[in-house]
């Protein structure tokens, strides 16, 4: 299975150091090199708006905020890797450490929904999250994330 979405190196955050879910998105926001300044300053009001109404923490460990914006025109993809979980008020209680911040066009809502439910079916396999989760350098992370990407879609 592959995502339709390119995934640049620099928008993979490993390790960062953060302690709390806002600065967290705000950091995986700002890794998104696609769009302006403008536009991460919606794409990130976006996802504290939706981390408001819902929390995306969906357990094991993983939370994948998400946003469908009218200022962007393409879908975009950041991925964070912690050293300590943080507070993401999952579904099961527990700290998150491993992040998908998922950002599509309110043009693209079928696309968008198909790289999120990509991205749910991927996570289902807990060796797979397991070892995404306690990569030991970027590079095995790259190595790992390149089984769910495009072979052409790291850049």
């Amino acid at each position: 299975m592959s995502f339709l979405v390119p995934l640049h190196p620099e928008a993979i955050l490993f390790k960062p150091n953060v302690t709390a879910k806002e600065p967290l998105i705000f950091e995986m926001v700002q890794v998104l090199n696609e769009f302006s300044d403008a536009q991460k300053k919606d794409i990130y009001k976006a996802i504290l708006d939706r981390e408001h109404i819902m929390s995306t923490g969906v357990g094991n460990g993983v939370a994948i905020p998400h946003s469908k914006i009218p200022s962007i025109d393409r879908q975009a993809l950041s991925i964070a890797v912690l050293d300590q979980g943080i507070d993401f008020n999952a579904i099961d209680g527990k700290p998150v450490s491993l992040i998908f911040l998922v950002v599509g066009s309110q043009e693209q809502s079928k696309s968008h929904l198909r790289l999120l439910s990509q991205l749910s079916r991927s996570l289902m396999n807990l060796d797979w999250v397991n070892d995404l989760k306690t990569a030991h350098s970027k590079d095995i992370l790259l190595s790992l994330l390149a089984s769910i990407v495009q072979p052409d879609a790291i850049e």
